[in-house]
């Protein structure tokens, strides 16, 4: 193992974070600029082995070789490890400039419910409400200092004559 990745691997360990990928390297490995390159198209890029072999032009079972040495494999880790810790914080911030330099008003807009949202913001919601009023009527109220009297008078209104006089003559 060289002195590259003993730092690499005892930095992390005492700090309890990964390094961010850039400053992790397959340099000084003593491997070939093919071999880096595959490597590097694995970790970043997720490649298959096989896949990276084929992209390089390397014989697959020569860097499946290369791959399974463990000063290799601590290093790869390492690179996958610090992009999975980081890939929260970069999508955060991935969004916070796309919703700062979008063209699109509809982009920005939801980006910046999305910002909100992880911030702890809730987002504005449309609200409808509704509103149920009752009326009361009491009734009419008259002010009139005297009543009025609508008996009939004693002996003689025209109704209660006929009345009578019908009466007498069905006798």
């Amino acid at each position: 193992m060289t002195d590259n990745t003993q730092h690499l691997t005892s930095t992390t360990e005492e700090e309890g974070a990964a390094l961010p990928p850039a400053q992790i390297t397959f340099e000084g490995l003593n491997l070939h600029p093919q071999t880096i390159r595959a490597l590097e198209a694995m970790a970043y890029e997720g490649l298959s082995l096989h896949l990276a072999a084929k992209k390089e032009n390397i014989r697959p079972d020569n860097f499946t070789r290369a791959f399974n040495r463990p000063e290799v494999r601590r290093v790869y880790n390492q690179i996958v490890k610090a992009i999975k810790d980081n890939a929260a914080t970069q999508a955060y911030v991935r969004n916070v400039n796309l919703a700062q330099s979008s063209n699109s008003d509809h982009v920005r807009a939801d980006l910046n419910k999305w910002i909100a949202g992880v911030d702890g913001i809730a987002a504005v919601k449309r609200v409808e409400g509704k509103m149920h009023h009752t009326h009361a009527f009491g009734g009419f109220e008259y002010d009139e200092p005297e009543a009025v009297d609508i008996t009939p008078e004693e002996g003689g209104s025209d109704i209660q004559s006929l009345a009578d006089s019908e009466q007498a003559t069905d006798e």
